[in-house]
């Protein structure tokens, strides 16, 4: 298990599925992009809490591992900011 939630495919995965989720979300209509930001914002934190801690306290990890697992949460995590500072230009009434 351990091997599986240091694997930083799984991260990288991840940062892409962000990105292009929110990407068609987007292009479909402002709620659903709202409803996909806010439940993969959920997920992204998650995902980033056990990230880092295996990419912190796992020792025979590679450090290149361990870089690959923190820029592609970095990249997920900047999606989603994104994506909230786009739901803030939206008018809703």
């Amino acid at each position: 298990m351990i091997s599986l939630i240091a694997n930083p495919v799984i991260y990288v995965t991840w940062a892409v599925i962000v990105v292009a989720g929110l990407g068609v979300a987007y292009r479909t209509d402002p709620y659903i992009f709202a409803f996909a930001a806010i439940g993969l914002a959920w997920v992204t934190g998650a995902m980033s809490l056990i990230g880092l801690a295996a990419a912190l306290l796992r020792r025979p990890a590679p450090p290149s591992a361990r870089i690959m697992i923190v820029m592609a949460l970095a990249v997920a995590v900047a999606a989603i900011a994104v994506a909230f500072g786009v739901l803030r230009t939206f008018k809703w009434a």
